[in-house]
């Protein structure tokens, strides 16, 4: 049986697999001459089919077989009794299914050499995963900020870029709105300035009450902003901006920052600048690793070298991990504040109602 096996295996193998025939010769009696004939018939076929399509060099892999030769040496090797190598050369139709694979050769450069899986990519040097960031997201990510997520991501190019990703998509989100910012979940969305208000429903005014109206509107005094446009709307609301920039970007309470922004006369730079100095050491807690953080400060000093580098690393520490965050507040403690006509906050004055105890004329 193992003679009438070996004799299958010699005029069968090459072009068909071991494996295979194996697999076909178990469902025949190889001790029947009539069973053995049978399974000849099966494997003629096969044989036929292979020799087919080798010859049209097809490639059922669809890989356009680049592992064709190293197929057919193991085919040899599995095959001693052929006593025959075979070595085949790629046809046109190979070459060309081999230069249209993709990949990130293009990226890499030369000097990287190919890298075909993510397990490679992960290898790379810090300025070569630099550069194939920098490539991939072009001028929509600083190199700054690359680097910085890079260290934050302990090198990791796969979870870096999927951070790029995701703030390219919320600077994008950002910019198609038309407020510049995404709009506010919950209720604080209900609050804008197109909101309908609807007073509540009550009983009309009485002879009295539109009286006592008549008075009022009558005893106020008369107030120049009635007669010239008033900023002090405006301010408010400027304020009210300044102070939540302030307290998002650094994630310090909203009525510290309130408070320090009105005790330094309304000025956003000078703001920044006492809460920083304030929460120097405090900062230290939220970001350990100080190399990291020395690394991003010194990049960020390069853009804005009027930062002294405590300030710098205590932005960084605020901050972290947006590197967005930490360039807007560098941009704004370096920013000359805008001169007010009013020179701050104008103060509006607020009159005692009139007492509803008072007799009311007829």
């Amino acid at each position: 049986m193992d003679d009438a096996f070996a004799k299958l295996e010699a005029d069968y193998c090459p072009p068909l697999d071991p494996a295979l025939l194996s697999a076909i010769v178990s469902d025949y009696d190889l001790s029947d001459a009539t069973s053995v004939q049978n399974a000849r018939e099966t494997l003629d076929q096969l044989k036929e089919s292979a020799v087919v399509e080798e010859a049209a060099g097809f490639d059922p892999s669809g890989t356009g077989a680049q592992e064709e030769g190293k197929n057919s040496e193991q085919r040899a090797e599995s095959c001693p009794e052929t006593g025959t190598s075979q070595t085949r050369e790629t046809d046109l139709t190979s070459v060309s299914n081999g230069m249209s694979s993709l990949d990130l050769d293009d990226m890499v450069g030369e000097e990287s050499g190919s890298v075909g899986n993510p397990e490679e990519l992960e290898q790379l040097d810090e300025d070569t995963k630099v550069k194939l960031l920098q490539d991939l997201f072009g001028d929509k990510v600083t190199n700054f900020s690359i680097r910085h997520t890079l260290r934050k991501c302990n090198g990791r190019w796969q979870a870096s870029m999927e951070e790029l990703l995701n703030h390219v998509y919320f600077e994008e989100a950002e910019d198609s709105d038309g407020s510049g910012k995404i709009a506010t979940k919950g209720i604080d969305a209900f609050a804008g300035d197109g909101t309908v208000r609807r007073g509540r429903k009550g009983k009309p005014k009485g002879k009295n009450v539109k009286g006592l109206d008549d008075r009022k509107a009558t005893s106020l005094p008369t107030s120049p902003a009635s007669t010239s446009p008033a900023p002090a709307g405006n301010r408010w609301k400027t304020a009210s901006e300044d102070i939540e920039f302030v307290a998002s970007r650094t994630r310090i309470a909203t009525p510290t920052v309130s408070s320090v922004y009105y005790e330094k006369g309304a000025s956003v730079p000078k703001t920044i600048g006492t809460l920083l100095k304030a929460t120097m050491e405090e900062s230290k807690a939220i970001v350990t690793d100080d190399q990291a953080v020395l690394s991003s400060a010194r990049e960020l000093g390069y853009e804005f070298p009027g930062i002294a580098p405590d300030y710098l690393a205590a932005i960084i520490r605020l901050t972290h991990p947006s590197t967005t965050a930490a360039h807007e507040l560098a941009v704004a403690l370096t920013t000359k504040p805008k001169d007010s006509n009013g020179g701050g906050i104008q103060l509006l004055p607020h009159y005692a109602p009139p007492s509803l105890d008072e007799e009311v004329s007829w």
